[in-house]
């Protein structure tokens, strides 16, 4: 009996070891094992952004670069690609500027151009994120705000013209060629650069114009279909289309995501969903959430960055390394999300308008409609089929006629399922 349990044992640890592989300093080529940011090419090359300087992987072979290479600073904020036909550029940006280098393979790396404030259009040396649009305009975010590069020709956006904070977080743009640009107190910027006419669209999406919690956005992710995902300190947040007020999910520890502190968020080819946070990090498949800690086999339960190889494995950059999760489908940790019909608003009371929040345990249709203390409908809000998930409204506080309603106690319902929710709201004014 002994015997069994001692391979069992044994059966377990060698197929988690085949799961879960953690590379650091000691173990691998890795040159810090404070990784900041991930990002991988078309042929499988690994590059991992780190305090100390550029590492790459190509499955066989580590190689590291530093300011002995080229790198204008060692420190790595973020990472994007270039691409082109035989070979592609690599763009790095780092505490001291931004650099590029032309990459053939793991072994023909050329470091070539760099820029900084003092010899470019560079708002700030301090370059927190690079993201290229499909004209492949080099969008690059500091402290001081937004700097683009057109071919020779620099421009700028600033909190003086087209945003609301210039401490920049994040950019990423969608196939439309409109960027997005996260804020540290200034919500989600988007423009779009036109080579004639500079900055021919801009729009601000900010908590009072969206369902975002937080004025401070820490990531942005685009899929494929232009779905778009904000994380900052308060969950991840689901938009689909262009109209700020409407089409939102939402995802928090009430539901089940394993911290709210969202740092990174990715996806799988087969359309997991995957968030990094300060606590582990989640997967959202379908209507579940699963979670996963040290215990499982990250490095750390701090993770700052999240990318799916071209073998569908996903790497997870930590403050103690990187981790290699090798097959998703054989992972068995993790429960439903715990859904409930629960209904509430914020703020209340309100004077201006108030949002309306709840979940949904599956895709259904809902309506909610507005009642007076005496019983009268004042109010309703038009059906709509919505997914699983936990989801806001806004309503202003008018009536069906879009006059302002008085103030006083009013009746919120929420009909769905065959049943109705109700709660009760304060109008003062």
């Amino acid at each position: 009996m002994m015997k069994i349990l001692s391979f069992l044992l044994l059966l377990f640890i060698l197929c988690r070891a085949d799961q879960w592989e953690t590379f650091t300093t000691r173990n691998s080529g890795l040159i810090s094992d404070t990784v900041h940011v991930i990002l991988i090419d078309s042929n499988g090359i690994k590059w991992f952004g780190t305090e100390r300087g550029l590492t790459g992987y190509n499955g066989q072979i580590w190689k590291n670069f530093t300011t002995e290479n080229g790198l204008v600073n060692n420190r790595i904020n973020d990472l994007a690609i270039e691409e082109n036909e035989l070979e592609y550029t690599l763009w790095v940006a780092t505490d001291g500027g931004v650099s590029s280098a032309t990459v053939s393979s793991i072994q023909d790396v050329s470091f070539g151009s760099f820029y900084t404030s003092s010899n470019s259009g560079l708002l700030s040396d301090s370059v927190r994120a690079v993201a290229l649009d499909p004209n492949m305009v080099k969008w690059f975010g500091t402290d001081q705000g937004v700097s683009m590069l057109s071919g020779q020709t620099w421009h700028q956006a600033t909190s003086e013209d087209y945003l609301l904070s210039n401490l920049i977080k994040d950019i990423e743009s969608d196939q439309t060629g409109l960027v997005h640009i996260a804020t540290r107190g200034g919500g989600v910027s988007r423009l779009k650069l036109d080579e004639i006419d500079g900055i021919t669209t801009a729009s601000t999406i900010v908590a009072i114009w969206s369902w975002l919690i937080s004025d401070t956005i820490l990531t942005i992710f685009i899929q494929n279909d232009n779905v778009k995902w904000f994380g900052c300190a308060e969950g991840a947040f689901r938009h689909v289309g262009i109209d700020s007020k409407m089409n939102w999910t939402v995802y928090q520890e009430s539901n089940g995501l394993i911290n709210n502190h969202v740092q990174a968020i990715c996806q799988e080819k087969n359309g997991g969903v995957w968030f990094a946070t300060h606590s582990g990090v989640s997967r959202l498949s379908a209507d579940s959430i699963t979670s996963f800690t040290r215990e499982d086999g990250l490095a750390s339960n701090n993770i700052f960055d999240i990318a799916v190889d071209i073998d569908d494995s996903i790497w997870f950059a930590s403050d103690a390394g990187i981790t290699n999760l090798s097959s998703v489908s054989t992972i068995s940790k993790g429960k439903d999300i715990p859904y409930s019909f629960k209904l509430n608003n914020f703020p209340n009371p309100f004077n201006c308008g108030t949002v309306l929040q709840f979940q949904l345990p599956t895709p259904q249709k809902i309506e909610f409609s507005i009642y007076s203390l005496l019983g009268k409908t004042v109010s309703k809000i038009s059906q709509r089929f919505l997914p699983a998930g936990t989801h806001r409204v806004y309503w202003e506080a008018v009536d069906e006629n879009g006059q302002r309603l008085p103030s006083g106690v009013y009746f919120v319902v929420l009909s769905l399922s065959g049943r109705n929710i109700i709660h009760k709201v304060i109008l003062l004014k």
